[in-house]
């Protein structure tokens, strides 16, 4: 939208039909009816309505991004707890953990949600330390560097946890 409006400003040749800033003329706010002021006050009436809400949309999603440390410990952990009970696993007999960075936050949720040691995220770490934060698609070049690393063997149990937007989490357990 803004760039057709933005389109028609230049395609009529209205780009001059509010002359000052803010004001459309001097003294003047809004248009005085003449057809290229009309449309340059709507082109920059839609640059500060898409502004405003670009700018409403970063800041919900910072306070938003925020809070999911909170979530993965008081939501997820109960769950990934279910998914892996229902699998017939626990965290006590996981060797692999392959679980969605997210950062240095969400990491140390997992540590305490899950009863895991430091070095149980050592691969999310290289992850991150490598890469930074993929979203959940981080998941899948940890799955690929531990198989690449040799270190699971027949036998052993993984868990892939990657969590998604507006939240969602995805879990797989992995038998080697």
């Amino acid at each position: 939208m803004l760039f057709a409006v933005g389109g028609l400003v230049r395609g009529t040749g209205s780009g001059l039909g509010c002359s000052t800033w803010p004001e459309c003329t001097p003294g003047q706010l809004f248009p005085s009816g003449t057809v290229h002021s009309l449309i340059e006050f709507s082109h920059r009436l839609l640059v500060f309505i898409v502004s405003a809400l670009v700018v409403a949309t970063a800041v919900v999603a910072w306070i938003d991004h925020r809070d999911i440390p909170s979530l993965v410990g008081s939501c997820v952990a109960p769950v990934v707890q279910d998914f892996l009970k229902d699998a017939g696993l626990s965290f006590a007999n996981i060797r692999h953990h392959i679980l969605h960075p997210g950062g240095a936050k969400v990491m140390s949720t997992y540590r305490s949600a899950f009863g895991l040691s430091e070095d149980a995220l050592s691969i999310a770490r290289e992850c991150m330390r490598q890469f930074g934060n993929l979203s959940s698609a981080a998941v899948l070049v940890m799955l690929s560097n531990l198989v690449a690393s040799g270190a699971p063997r027949s036998g052993d149990n993984g868990l892939m946890l990657a969590l998604g937007p507006g939240f969602a989490a995805e879990m797989l357990a992995i038998v080697w």
